[in-house]
Order: C-alpha cells, then sequence, then structure tokens
C-alpha cells in the first residue's frame, strides 16, 4: 500500500527509530494511524486524535510542521505507547493538511531543523503521490 511505502521510506530517509503517517478525517475530526512502522499493530488500531490533541493533532490543525526536541517536556505531546521517545518530528502532507508524517528518534534533538525541512518537502511530494493514486480525497471515509 501507498501509506506504507511512504511511512517506509520517510524513516529510512530520516534514519528515524520509527514512524507514522496519520490521515486527517475531516468530516470527524478524528486523526487515524494510516501505516507506521516500529510502533505496532496495537498502537495503529487503537490512537485516535483529535483535530488540534497532541503534536500530531496541533500540527494537522495549524497546518505547520514541527520540530520537538524532547517530547518529555512538550506539554502537547501524547504518549502512544509505552514506550517513550525522546525527540518527534511532524511534517504535514500537503498544502491542505490532509495527513501527518510522524518520526520518532531515541536520542534528544535526534533530528535538526535541516530535517524538518526534508521531511516537510518529503510531505508534500507524498501527498501529490497520494492524491495521483485516489489514496486520499476530501470525503469522509467509513472507519467502522
Amino acid at each position: 500500500m501507498l501509506f506504507q511505502l511512504i511511512v517506509d521510506r520517510a524513516t529510512e530517509l530520516m534514519g528515524a527509530a520509527s514512524g507514522s503517517i496519520i490521515r486527517v478525517d475531516r468530516a470527524t475530526g478524528l486523526l487515524y494511524i494510516e501505516a507506521e512502522r516500529g510502533l505496532g499493530e496495537a498502537v495503529k488500531s487503537k490512537v485516535r486524535l483529535r483535530l488540534g490533541e497532541g503534536v500530531t493533532g496541533w500540527v494537522a490543525k495549524e497546518g505547520q510542521p514541527l520540530l520537538v526536541p524532547d517530547v518529555r517536556k512538550d506539554p502537547r505531546y501524547v504518549r502512544p505507547a509505552p514506550r517513550s521517545w525522546r525527540r518527534w518530528r511532524c511534517g504535514e502532507v500537503g498544502a491542505e493538511v490532509v495527513g501527518v508524517i510522524n518520526l520518532d528518534h531515541h536520542e534528544v534533538a535526534g533530528f535538526s531543523e535541516e530535517d524538518l525541512e526534508l521531511l516537510t518537502a518529503f510531505g508534500h511530494v507524498a501527498a501529490v503521490a497520494l492524491r495521483h493514486a485516489h489514496a486520499i480525497d476530501d470525503s469522509p471515509r467509513d472507519r467502522g
């Protein structure tokens, strides 16, 4: 699936410990993990955030990429798994945010501002690819 390919390539490109691509459902205001690498299926199936909730929800709502050097010090952070990530980076997917790419690093300040710029560019390209593949659109999805 294209979502999995995108998160796999982003994680590899950035040297991240794990990553996810999270889809914004504008009809419900919820965010869902579409694909993950290194988080586990349990996290993928259980994590649901509201637009504006957590670091990911903030990025989706504000439409701005974000570099968080140490998530333990960021009040927006919502811990998705028993593991504690020290470094978090989010880049929006597309000019109108349709999703968020999250990448994690085990080291504090493991990513740089240059990494964030690269991830943001990657996210824009990913959004174009997803739109061309008709994997994303503006219609609501049945999440049953």
